[in-house]
């Protein structure tokens, strides 16, 4: 949703249900199967734990694919040109050759995976962007069970005490409460 109200991005089916070969080959499908594989991972970690190499090759070459697909699709979207796509797209790729030719060792126990994608996310923790650190008051609404609850709606229509719009909304929460749903 956030992406459909910030990047032009189409409502409805095209998503997650695409009916034409075009919706099927379109940004929004592909970026709903990257979110799909990264639910899965982020949420069924032992899926990938029990991969067989060939697997966990042919997930990596999706993976892969689809992040191609969706950087060069993004940026023509975004009137980019070609070479800063390629560049980017590059980058991206060389990443990848990087994992694959240092894979994580075949016998490795769940607690030094865990370990071991800790350090690198450290990696990519510290990467500047260009967020300002504006803290504003957070929203929170609470229904009768005292369980606190979002609206979609009004996180996304936020608007600051100036009644300027936020330059970035930060949404935190437990595993599973459907924050990359906003995506």
């Amino acid at each position: 949703m956030l992406l459909q109200n910030t990047c032009g991005l189409a409502v409805g089916d095209i998503w997650c249900n695409p009916q034409t070969p075009s919706e099927h080959l379109s940004l929004e499908h592909t970026l709903f199967r990257l979110k799909t594989i990264r639910n899965t991972v982020c949420h069924e970690p032992q899926t990938l734990m029990q991969m067989s190499e060939n697997d966990l090759q042919l997930k990596l070459s999706e993976l892969r694919n689809l992040c191609r697909v969706i950087l060069q699709k993004a940026g023509l979207k975004s009137n980019k040109s070609r070479s800063f796509i390629d560049s980017h797209v590059h980058n991206m790729e060389k990443e990848f050759d990087d994992i694959q030719a240092n894979p994580i060792p075949s016998g490795i126990t769940a607690e030094k995976f865990a370990l071991v994608a800790k350090i690198e996310m450290k990696k990519y923790s510290n990467i500047a962007t260009s967020i300002n650190n504006i803290v504003q008051p957070h929203l929170e609404a609470k229904d009768s069970t005292g369980r606190k609850k979002r609206s979609l709606k009004t996180v996304l229509s936020w608007k600051c005490k100036d009644g300027s719009s936020p330059s970035c909304i930060l949404l935190i929460g437990e595993t599973g409460t459907g924050k990359s749903t906003v995506c």
